[in-house]
């Protein structure tokens, strides 16, 4: 059977769309594949430079091992000091916490117990005092204000006589 000229128009159109595709795909294909090839030589290159580093670096041990093992026991012991350091004063902060804690917690205690047995605590005793001073002070006062009054002629007169 010959395919009609409406037949060949609509593989021609199809076919046209699908190329294009296909050169789109396959050009991205391609560029991947550059990438994937350069990213290859990167990583290539980068684990063939720490190789060397780690090549000479046991060169240099293999020499020297004395010297590696104290420059290795200089570093541990510069790193112990610092985290000594660290848990010491971690440990002074929480132990600091803790007395802070059970003094508020003693201090609370102590002043329930003397309230439960009508014992005035030392705040309280420094407040009364206090207000005790302050009131000795008005009186003070007051009786350097006022003159003593002195009785009428005729009340002292019958207090002369009696």
């Amino acid at each position: 059977m010959k395919a009609t000229t409406a037949e060949r128009k609509a593989e021609e159109n199809v076919g046209e769309p699908l190329k294009r595709a296909l050169r789109t795909a396959a050009s991205r294909v391609d560029a991947l594949a550059a990438e994937t090839k350069e990213v290859a030589g990167r990583v290539e290159n980068q684990v063939k430079k720490t190789a060397d580093e780690v090549r000479a670096k046991g060169r240099e041990i293999a020499s020297d091992p004395k010297g590696f093992v104290d420059t290795v026991m200089k570093k541990s012991k510069k790193s112990a000091a610092k985290m000594t350091d660290g848990v010491s004063k971690e440990a002074k902060r929480i132990s600091d916490d803790v007395t802070r804690r059970v003094s508020s917690a003693l201090e609370s205690a102590v002043e329930k117990t003397l309230h439960r047995f009508n014992v005035p605590t030392h705040k309280e005793l420094q407040k009364l005092t206090s207000k005790v001073d302050s009131l000795g002070a008005k009186i003070d006062s007051m009786r350097r204000t006022k003159a003593p009054r002195r009785a009428p002629a005729a009340k002292r007169a019958r207090a002369r006589k009696s």
